[in-house]
């Protein structure tokens, strides 16, 4: 296994800063607070495993899309 590659496979968990860079282009990602805030408010969905928490790409990605969805 190589520990630097950044790919992941689709159900595999990742930590907030690599969650922002799978779901947001550079330019206009958002803040790794924005993302514990969300997190923390419920309004995103994460995992807790012990003191450290992850989050599935497919799961976050489709929130994000329903609430786009939903605000039309």
């Amino acid at each position: 296994m190589n520990l630097t590659d950044n790919s992941c496979n689709k159900d595999q968990l990742v930590d907030g800063e690599t969650l922002l860079q799978k779901l947001f282009a550079k330019p206009c990602r958002p803040s790794l607070r924005w993302l514990r805030t969300m997190q923390m408010e419920g309004k995103l969905p994460s995992h807790k495993i012990g003191r450290l928490v992850f989050f599935d790409p497919q799961e976050v990605r489709a929130v994000i899309f329903a609430k786009k969805d939903g605000a039309q």
